[in-house]
């Protein structure tokens, strides 16, 4: 398996072999850019937006917000407030709370029908969800809220120039890599090298599902005793490693908790 760190290492020492032996000035360096320069960036300029947030004001004079999915379906509706600054807050509270599943509660009405409230870690409600048939239906509607709240603060992310994960194509050696980035730009994690881009592109989805667990990262040291990290699914294969270094496992350790807690609040950008 090899990681991109590794593709550029050696990449690397061919470039010196080869200048070694070829003394005259060859002209521009046209080799395969590092992970701050990417040789093929496939982010959008302006990726569309899954859906949004509205906030309007009712004829009494109270103010309220709804969750609308891509069609502009209402998927979630909030209470009313006095302030529009409240609104905008309640809002704010769904790019915080709305990813996470757990914040989500089934309820049955009294007619039979069923729904389910979004609320905040101290549990208050946010937002209500609309009618359902069965339990089932709720149930179903719970997910499509998260995945449609996620996909709004990834959104978010991308047009505000926040995390992200870049994909390209490496000219050095034909294959596909991914990185995941901070927000300041620091690299997080790099991938090992994919045939395709296919392969690439579930290897991100692999890192969105395993990542937000701490117990699938595991501390290692490289011969110099460098400490590193790497990121493992369920069935034990390495999806990435970490960016850098680190020069002890308290710093392993705050860098883990970071991309954690970063691929959990959903607020990394995709490449498409």
């Amino acid at each position: 398996m090899k990681f991109l760190r590794q593709a550029l290492t050696a990449l690397a020492i061919s470039g010196a072999l080869l200048s070694a032996a070829c003394e005259q000035d060859a002209g521009p360096d046209t080799t395969s850019q590092n992970t701050t320069e990417i040789s093929e960036n496939l982010m959008e300029a302006q990726p569309s937006a899954p859906g949004g947030f509205d906030v309007s004001r009712r004829s009494t004079g109270q103010w309220f917000f709804a969750t609308l999915g891509e069609q502009g379906q209402m998927v979630l509706s909030s209470q009313d407030y006095v302030e529009k600054v409240s609104a905008l807050n309640g809002i704010l509270s769904v790019e915080e709370n709305g990813v996470h599943a757990e914040q989500y509660v089934v309820t049955e009405l009294d007619n039979g029908l069923f729904s389910f409230v979004l609320r905040a870690k101290n549990n208050q409600v946010i937002a209500d969800g609309q009618l359902f048939r069965t339990l089932e239906g709720a149930e179903a509607g719970i997910e499509s809220a998260r995945e449609l709240v996620a996909g709004i603060v990834q959104h978010k992310a991308a047009v505000t120039n926040g995390a992200r994960f870049d994909l390209w194509r490496e000219d050095s050696d034909h294959e596909w890599y991914f990185v995941m980035r901070a927000e300041d730009g620091r690299i997080l994690l790099e991938s090992e090298g994919y045939t395709g881009r296919t392969g690439a592109v579930n290897g991100i989805e692999s890192v969105r599902t395993n990542g937000k667990d701490l117990g699938r990262y595991q501390m290692v040291s490289d011969d110099g005793g460098a400490v590193y990290f790497i990121l493992k699914a369920a069935n034990g294969q390495e999806i990435a490693q970490s960016g850098e270094t680190f020069g002890s496992e308290a710093e392993v350790e705050a860098a883990i908790v970071e991309t954690a807690e970063l691929l959990d609040s959903e607020r990394v950008a995709n490449p498409w």
